[in-house]
């Protein structure tokens, strides 16, 4: 019995940070999300800039994955794979671990996002599957119907585009001018 509440406190411990870690992560990915799309801007800049903030515990990411994988490794130690875990606590770790590893990944490729900005010159105008493209720096930028038809191959413009460096043959025009 004594074995039995040893491997419950453990399993509690497991569960805290499993939960600390989905709660940074969560955080971080809805801070992120806000700056990049800049939500709160408009409304109160200095609760954008607190929100933003929140960003940086990104860093305790690696932290709390290590200490989760440390405490479960003990967990099946301790329970040394006898006894079969119950359904819903697979299924709930299941659920979690997707999600953790979901938003991480979306954050590491949020974190590759680049916005260039200045003079720009357009290579070239694609249209395919209705839907239009122009070639700038070797790379191939999205725009609007409107923003394809008024701009000219071989001119140039000021404007800014943002791409990522993941994929980094294509963009989205975010600003574009005489």
């Amino acid at each position: 019995m004594v074995e039995n509440t040893e491997l419950n406190k453990l399993y509690d411990r497991k569960k805290i940070a499993q939960y600390w870690l989905l709660g940074v992560v969560l955080i971080t990915y809805c801070s992120l999300q806000i700056n990049r799309y800049s939500i709160l801007i408009n409304i109160d800049y200095s609760l954008h800039e607190v929100i933003s903030a929140l960003a940086n515990l990104m860093w305790l990411i690696p932290i709390f994955s290590i200490v989760y994988i440390i405490l479960t490794v003990k967990y099946l130690f301790k329970r040394r794979l006898k006894q079969r875990p119950a359904i819903d606590r697979l299924i709930n770790d299941l659920i979690i671990f997707i999600a953790v590893c979901g938003m991480s990944g979306m954050i590491v490729y949020y974190l590759g996002e680049v916005s260039t900005s200045g003079v720009i010159k357009i290579e070239e105008k694609i249209v395919e599957n209705d839907q239009y493209y122009v070639v700038i720096n070797e790379k191939k930028i999205k725009v609007t119907s409107n923003e394809f038809h008024l701009i000219d191959e071989s001119q140039e413009y000021l404007g800014s585009y943002v791409w990522n460096q993941f994929t980094p043959d294509k963009g989205k025009l975010t600003r574009i001018g005489y």
